[in-house]
């Protein structure tokens, strides 16, 4: 996706708790972005730059890793949001459907058992208009 269509939603900022309250998320602005942190009830933080790409009717938030670790590799990944109201939902693409599709619709290279996506970021972004609204794309929402 491009970095100049990416876009703000003040409505995502704030602190989000889930109903267990075992999981908190944290999500500011970063230059043109958000900072997002996810931290568990164990206090463990996770740390993430993100990007958030309207799509017809749905909002995709895409999430880089900033944790330093030895090997780390910034790998993307997308999660459809919803903001109704005090209310967040957030749901990760379904891994079966992304798979099948990827392999189908997008260039990639088998890793041992993950697919790896290798298509040019104009592909990528067709893919996520063609498919980052469809029902079937993700599993059940979390609310926050």
């Amino acid at each position: 996706m491009a970095e100049k269509d990416a876009t703000v939603e003040s409505a995502l900022l704030g602190t989000w708790i889930d109903a267990e309250a075992k999981d908190t998320f944290v999500i500011g602005v970063k230059g043109d972005g958000y900072a997002f942190t996810y931290i568990e009830k164990s206090g463990t933080a996770y740390k993430f730059d993100g990007r958030l790409w309207k799509i017809g009717d749905a909002m995709v938030l895409d999430l880089v890793t900033t944790n330093e670790a030895p090997f780390h590799l910034p790998v993307h990944f997308a999660m459809r949001v919803w903001v109704d109201g005090d209310s967040l939902r957030m749901a990760f693409f379904d891994t079966d459907w992304f798979k099948k599709l990827v392999g189908e619709k997008l260039a990639n290279q088998k890793v041992d058992d993950r697919l790896v996506i290798t298509a040019t970021p104009e592909a990528i972004r067709a893919f996520y208009l063609a498919y980052a609204g469809d029902d079937k794309a993700h599993g059940d929402p979390d609310t926050l």
